[in-house]
C-alpha cells in the first residue's frame, strides 16, 4: 500500500511500529465517531439507566470453554447487577453479538427480572439512553460512549487474555469487581468525579482520533489527491 489511514496518534504509533516508516501514514479520523458525535443533541440528559456493555469468554479461545470461567464472569455480572440496583437506576446489559459466545443460566433472569438483556440492536440508541457505561471486556463500543460523553467504568475481566489496551486504560475509570461498588458509588453520588471522569475521556478521545466530526470529510479530500 502507498499510504496508510490511522484513525488518530495513537493508531498511527501502532502502523508505524509494524511497517517502520512514518511517511505513508496519515491521521483522518473515524467516521465512526463522527456518526456517533453527531448524535449528541439527541442525548436523554434526565436518564436513569446504566448500560453494560457485556463481553464474556468466547469459543474461539481456550476460556470459552471453561465452565468455570463462564461461572465466574456470569457471578461478576451478577455483581454489577446487584450494585446497580441498589442505586435504583435501571440496567440494561447488551451482550456481545457474537455466537460463539455462551448464554446466562436460565436462573439469571429470575435472579434478576427488573434487567433487560439484549444480544443484538443498535448500540448508539443505547449509548444517548444511559447516564453512565460499564464494559467487562474490551469493546469500541467504550469510545463511542466517551464521543457521547458517558463516562465508563471498565471493569478487569479474567477471560480477557488480551488484556485492556493504553488507549482503553488510560481514558476510563478501570477497576476490578472487588473495588466496582465503591467506584461505582462514587460516580453515582459525586458530580465532580463524574464530570471529571468526562473531561478525562475527552482529553484521551482527542488522542485517539483526530478531526472528530471532520474525519468523513477528510478521508474523500485525502482520496482526491490519489
Amino acid at each position: 500500500s502507498t499510504k496508510f489511514f490511522a484513525w488518530g496518534n495513537s493508531s498511527a504509533e501502532y502502523v508505524s511500529q509494524s511497517i517502520g516508516y512514518n511517511d505513508k501514514i496519515e491521521t483522518v479520523g473515524s467516521p465512526n465517531i463522527d456518526r456517533v458525535f453527531l448524535q449528541r443533541k439527541n442525548i436523554d440528559k434526565k436518564s436513569n439507566t446504566v448500560l453494560l456493555l457485556a463481553t464474556g469468554p468466547r469459543d474461539q479461545q481456550f476460556v470459552g470453554h471453561d465452565v468455570n470461567e463462564w461461572n465466574k464472569y456470569e457471578n461478576l455480572i451478577k455483581k454489577i447487577c446487584t450494585v446497580v440496583g441498589k442505586h435504583n437506576l435501571d440496567l440494561i446489559i447488551k451482550r456481545h453479538p457474537d455466537m460463539a459466545e455462551s448464554n446466562f443460566s436460565k436462573n439469571f433472569s429470575q435472579e434478576f427480572p427488573g434487567v433487560k438483556i439484549l444480544k443484538h440492536g443498535e448500540i448508539l440508541d443505547l449509548l444517548l439512553l444511559s447516564k453512565i457505561v460499564i464494559s467487562v471486556g474490551v469493546t469500541s463500543s467504550i469510545f463511542d460512549a466517551q464521543a457521547l460523553e458517558k463516562p465508563v467504568i471498565s471493569v478487569i475481566a479474567d477471560h480477557d487474555v488480551h488484556g485492556s489496551p493504553k488507549s482503553v486504560s488510560q481514558s476510563c475509570i478501570e477497576t476490578k469487581i472487588s473495588g466496582f461498588e465503591e467506584i461505582f458509588s462514587k460516580l453515582v453520588n459525586d458530580s465532580q468525579l463524574y464530570q471529571q471522569a468526562v473531561q478525562n475521556a475527552n482529553n484521551e478521545l482527542k488522542k485517539n482520533f483526530n478531526n472528530i466530526g471532520q474525519s468523513t470529510k477528510k478521508i474523500f479530500d485525502s482520496l482526491k489527491k490519489f
